[in-house]
């Protein structure tokens, strides 16, 4: 998993990621997504676009 702060220039976030401080883009594989869910509130529906590779995958998070 990568995540990119978005108002930074993309740089990327290894450490120290503060959620709601800033916007982030989150690069993830499929099968990792339910590990994320222990992060942040991820509803099974999303979870669900996302594991479905006939859609783009994307997740907004607000």
């Amino acid at each position: 998993m990568k995540v990119l702060d978005i108002a930074n220039n993309f740089k990327e976030i290894k450490e120290n990621l503060q959620l709601g401080m800033n916007h982030y883009w989150v690069l993830i594989k499929a099968d990792e997504l339910r590990k994320l869910r222990n992060f942040i509130l991820l509803d099974e529906e999303s979870i669900q676009e996302c594991s479905k590779f006939a859609q783009p995958s994307k997740i907004s998070f607000f």
